[in-house]
Formats: structure tokens, C-alpha cells, sequence
């Protein structure tokens, strides 16, 4: 099967991003090296939730080793945990996007990440304060790099799950893996370098900040309206 799930969200949602990172970088917020943390991790975070679906990007893709550890390791005990303690099957869009299943993934990743910096604090390649943040940083990274994916996923007709266990769907009326979805993706990733020119010749991490949700929550109006012509198109 084509990897195909996962293409849209990872260069849109990679563009505000880092745009969102350099900009703070800009402002004076966080250092250079951590504005690279957000990206990358956002980037990583961005194609995350998809690791419960076997054609997803994340599994085949370029970081399909990184997919393959989240898929085989990390999937299964997530799923596990939403299906005893939440009563929540396991299926595409199910826990992996929501809320509850990134927090539950951070909660996972968490002591690795601790870990793997502890030993490199041991071998002196970086000090205790470093020690201490990259691994925060990186977890913010990913979790903002998953909440563009569902953000991006609402836009469907299948919508998204936002606060399982509670069954509230956020949908639009756009089909997946369709020309709309791509033009919609496309026409999201250019006017995403408006505030990226931005972030790397100013910051204006605020304005930048501003520009994303109103460029986000205008695609999902229009998604909506997608929804709502279906709704009252005549029968053929």
C-alpha cells in the first residue's frame, strides 16, 4: 500500500512551525538551537498521530525508523491503555488523535527522553540545564506538530475526535486523499510563508502566532461551508 497519509500534514504544518520557532528565536524567547528542536520535533510530531494507520508517511516515509519505533513500541501500549482504561477501540482517528493520546504519548516519551539526556549529561556532551531542557522542548515540538494534524484532519468529513472519551466530532466537508484536500493543503503552505518571511527577517512571535490561527481556523470555515453545500445541494 502507497504511503500517502500524512504528506499534506507534514510540509504544511512544518512551514508555520518553524515559522512559530524563529520567530520566538527572533524575539530573544529561545536560543538557535532550540528553535531547531520545535521544527524538527514538530515535524516528527506532525505525521505522529498517523502511526495507527499502516500506509501512513510516518511508517514508510524518510524517518520510517522513528515511525517504525512509534508504530511497533509506542502504538501498541497507547491503544492498550485507551481501550482498558477509556473504553476507546482501537482505529484510524482514534486515540492517537486526540488530546488524550498525546498527552498519554508525552507521558510515554517522556522518561526516554529523560534518559537519553541523562547519559549524554554523563558523557559530558551537554550540561545539566541543557540536560533538563531539550527533552521539554522536544516534547512541546511534538505535541504542537500533533495538534496541527488534528487541526488539519477536522477539515474532513471523517473529522476528528478531539476530546475522546467524549464522542464530539469536529468535521468539515472535505474527502481525504481528493484534489480539494490538496489545493486546500497547498493554498494553507503558501500563505504559511507570509509569516514565515516574517519570523526570519523580524520574529513578531505574537503576530505570527495570530496569522496561523486565522489562517487555520479560515480553512476550517471553509471546510464548514464544503459541509453545509452538501447539505442543501439537490438531489440527482
Amino acid at each position: 500500500m502507497v504511503a500517502t497519509r500524512g504528506i499534506n500534514h507534514a510540509w504544511v504544518s512544518l512551514v508555520y512551525i518553524t515559522a512559530i520557532a524563529y520567530a520566538l528565536k527572533n524575539d530573544g524567547l529561545i536560543t538557535q538551537l532550540t528553535a531547531l528542536i520545535i521544527m524538527l520535533s514538530g515535524f516528527i510530531g506532525s505525521l505522529l498521530p498517523d502511526i495507527d494507520a499502516s500506509d501512513s508517511m510516518i511508517v514508510h516515509g524518510e524517518i520510517k525508523g522513528i515511525g517504525l519505533f512509534f508504530r511497533k513500541f509506542v502504538y501498541p501500549v497507547v491503544s492498550f491503555i485507551a481501550e482498558r482504561a477509556f473504553d476507546i477501540p482501537k482505529t484510524h482517528r482514534g486515540i492517537t488523535h486526540s488530546i488524550l493520546g498525546i498527552t498519554i504519548i508525552d507521558a510515554l516519551l517522556a522518561p526516554v527522553l529523560f534518559g537519553v539526556s541523562y547519559l549524554y549529561f554523563l558523557n559530558d556532551y551537554i550540561d545539566f540545564r541543557q540536560a533538563i531542557i531539550i527533552p521539554l522542548w522536544i516534547l512541546v515540538g511534538i505535541s504542537l506538530g500533533s495538534i496541527f494534524h488534528l487541526v488539519e484532519d477536522s477539515f474532513t468529513k471523517n473529522g476528528v475526535y478531539w476530546l475522546l472519551p467524549l464522542r464530539v466530532c469536529v468535521r468539515g466537508g472535505i474527502r481525504t486523499f481528493t484534489k480539494k484536500e490538496d489545493v486546500l493543503a497547498s493554498v494553507l503552505g503558501v500563505a504559511g510563508l507570509v509569516p514565515l518571511v516574517i519570523a526570519l527577517s523580524m520574529g513578531y512571535g505574537i503576530l505570527v502566532v495570530i496569522y496561523t490561527v486565522g489562517a487555520f481556523l479560515a480553512a476550517y470555515l471553509y471546510s464548514r461551508s464544503l459541509r453545509k453545500l452538501g447539505k442543501t445541494s439537490p438531489k440527482t
